[in-house]
């Protein structure tokens, strides 16, 4: 198999040239660019003032990220709490209706249902404890 060689792209780009004609250009556009470019602040400057920006922006999404993790970790803490205080209650009542055997079953059973919350859990909660401030600024 043989690579294309240069006479098959020259009379490509002829038949591409042929085929489309390059766009008319509005009266005085290229003074009016020229005109531009000399006006146009230094490229010096306006390097710097794309790389603050870039920083700023890099900066907030650092203090997002790190909110994103504290609330995280409290939406953890605060299921943990909440699945042990569930085991504490409800072991004694487990173990006297049905038996010290059923009773081990409790922790497992409300961490499963804790795995199970967590996955299908609804986002419009989070959205709204978002949007009424509860997880803080």
């Amino acid at each position: 198999m043989e690579l294309n060689n240069g006479a098959d792209e020259t009379t490509l780009s002829t038949q591409l040239r042929a085929a489309l004609p390059a766009p008319t250009l509005p009266a005085g556009f290229r003074s009016r660019l020229l005109t531009r470019m000399a006006t146009a602040e230094d490229p010096a400057q306006a390097r710097m003032a794309l790389e603050q920006d870039w920083q700023k922006a890099q900066a907030a999404l650092r203090r997002q990220s790190v909110n994103l993790r504290w609330q995280t970790l409290l939406w953890l803490l605060g299921g943990a709490f909440a699945a042990g205080a569930l085991t504490v209650a409800i072991m004694p009542w487990v173990a006297e209706h049905y038996g010290a055997h059923w009773a081990r079953w409790v922790p497992m059973a409300v961490a499963g249902f804790g795995l199970l919350a967590s996955w299908v859990g609804d986002p419009r909660l989070r959205r709204y404890l978002g949007h009424i401030n509860f997880f803080g600024a």
